[in-house]
């Protein structure tokens, strides 16, 4: 059980650091991350010790959730893969 617990926490701190790389930050839609930048100047301004909560909620919520439920619809699978349903 703790080589898996540490296994999930390793693929988890993996996958945050991906998501939160300069290269990934760049790739994201100019228009997510505009919202995102005034999301969080008036999260400091109202709620400065939500910061990041509301910034990340944001982007999970109008980025990451939609593509995970659509994958096909944002190139996440290749073309002509079809999700599999669970029975």
């Amino acid at each position: 059980l703790e080589r898996a617990q540490r296994a999930l926490l390793d693929k988890t701190q993996h996958i945050f650091e991906h998501i939160t790389s300069d290269a990934s930050v760049d790739a994201m839609p100019r228009e997510i991350r505009a919202i995102a930048g005034f999301t969080a100047e008036y999260a400091h301004t109202y709620a400065d010790d939500r910061v990041a909560a509301l910034v990340g909620g944001f982007v999970m919520l109008r980025l990451f959730n939609p593509s995970i439920l659509t994958p096909e619809a944002f190139g996440v699978l290749p073309s002509g893969v079809v999700p599999s349903r669970p029975p």
